[in-house]
């Protein structure tokens, strides 16, 4: 049980007693253990944290069905909080447990939906933490500083054997070859085997770190070159709230190894002191997608999922502009539908490394299916 379970309830104003917790926290590990379409239950998970609309009108009941398979007396109606928070804590135990991609596709999911903030009546505070942490310890856990693997072997010791079979031939006794041949080709087996088990693992070793410095040469020479790879154009001619969408979009397809580098943030940052105004303390989605040009707007729609787009804010306000030739009110009409403030201001740098979270949620989405 996650040491937070019961505080999260009775934060919820529920106070369980400790067998209904108990059979709670078994129906969130029956839920999530199952890798059977993981992914998309996943997603509904975050719908019904957040009380969106869900694309599969019967996952609520087998959400429900979950717990009152455990505790006959969980109501299946009447209780949508105390399901959010469930939901929720569904969400971590995805997080704590798991592949590794699965559990970092899990944490971006939480992160994205989140939206830096602008989603908010979270029945559980701490989740966008939670994922957070997780993203941030396996971001630092890229940079290894162990010395790499070396390959180990040696040759096998036969001379043994070699003096057995010898005798045997000199002696003219072949029945009695059989048994230092054995022995030869045995030891010489279990050496080749070990050799190429420790080769195996500093190949992988040797491949992991040349993606991960190609990955980082790749972020360097953009940020050297202060120039839109998408564009062809400078950040300098770059309105300051468009050119963190640019920033988060660009670094996240130079990402090789999700989740990217720990210093995402200060990337973003760097990328956006190429741009000649003014970066303001805040903008909001809307201020930004205003301010980008249709052909941008219509090639990030493109690479977009539109079925996980109520979940990702920018990738919704994108969508609405493309779909309207850029039309500056399309965008408003969101904010009720998909439950995020997309004309509230947050910091700009936020506003990138929002779109950077997107954009590795949708990489992460297409490598998990």
């Amino acid at each position: 049980m996650h040491k937070h379970f019961g505080d999260w309830y009775r934060e919820a104003a529920i106070e369980p007693s400790t067998d209904q917790l108990e059979s709670r926290w078994k129906g969130v590990e029956a839920f999530t253990k199952s890798r059977k379409d993981r992914s998309q239950k996943l997603i509904e998970l975050i719908r019904v944290f957040y009380e969106l609309p869900p694309t599969d009108e019967e996952f609520a009941e087998r959400f429900r069905s979950a717990f009152q398979s455990i505790d006959q007396t969980f109501p299946m109606r009447g209780n949508d909080f105390e399901v959010r928070v469930l939901a929720g804590s569904s969400l971590a135990n995805m997080i704590a447990k798991g592949s590794n991609e699965q559990r970092d596709f899990a944490a971006l999911a939480c992160l994205c939906s989140w939206s830096q903030g602008l989603r908010d009546n979270l029945p559980i505070d701490d989740l966008p933490k939670i994922a957070e942490e997780h993203l941030f310890q396996v971001a630092a856990g890229r940079y290894s500083t162990e010395e790499p693997p070396s390959i180990k072997g040696s040759a096998p010791d036969v001379e043994d054997n070699v003096a057995a079979f010898q005798n045997a031939i000199q002696q003219n006794e072949i029945p009695q070859i059989a048994e230092p041949i054995s022995n030869s080709l045995t030891q010489m087996s279990s050496s080749a085997a070990a050799f190429m088990s420790s080769a195996e693992a500093a190949f992988e070793w040797l491949a992991s770190n040349l993606k991960l410095q190609q990955e980082e040469t790749n972020i360097l020479w953009w940020l050297y070159s202060e120039t839109s790879n998408s564009l062809n154009q400078p950040f300098s001619g770059f309105q300051a709230a468009f050119a963190s969408l640019i920033a988060g979009d660009e670094l996240a397809d130079l990402v090789a190894i999700i989740p990217g580098p720990l210093a995402s943030r200060a990337i973003i940052h760097r990328a956006l002191s190429n741009v000649n105004e003014e970066i303001p303390e805040k903008a909001s989605i809307q201020e930004a997608v205003a301010q980008a040009p249709l052909e941008w707007i219509k090639s990030i729609a493109k690479r977009s999922i539109r079925d996980l787009e109520d979940i990702l804010p920018v990738h919704s306000a994108i969508r609405a502009a493309a779909e309207s030739d850029g039309a500056k009110g399309s965008i408003k009409a969101l904010q009720k539908r998909i439950k995020a403030k997309v004309n509230t201001g947050i910091p700009t740098e936020s506003l990138g490394l929002q779109m950077y979270y997107e954009r590795l949620f949708l990489k992460a989405f297409i490598l998990a299916e």
